[in-house]
């Protein structure tokens, strides 16, 4: 599901409270667009599956994904 105006600024607050580099890894932008929150992987082999939100360069659309229950958002 997309993010709201409040969990978008959710977002950006963690990423900041956290120190997270905004510069693409593949084509060094610093502009980003939230996408949505998805179904996300199962990391433990268990059938746990982890929601996890998009973060998308809006130059290149690399896709950076984070847990979003940490954040707050799921």
């Amino acid at each position: 599901m997309p993010l709201n105006h409040e969990q978008a600024h959710r977002l950006q607050q963690w990423l900041t409270s956290k120190g997270i580099s905004f510069n693409c890894p593949m084509c060094g932008s610093t502009q980003w667009e939230t996408g949505e929150i998805v179904s996300g992987v199962n990391v433990s082999g268990h059938g746990n599956v982890v929601p996890m939100v998009q973060v998308i360069c809006s130059n290149c659309g690399y896709v950076m994904f984070f847990a979003a229950t940490p954040i707050g958002l799921a």
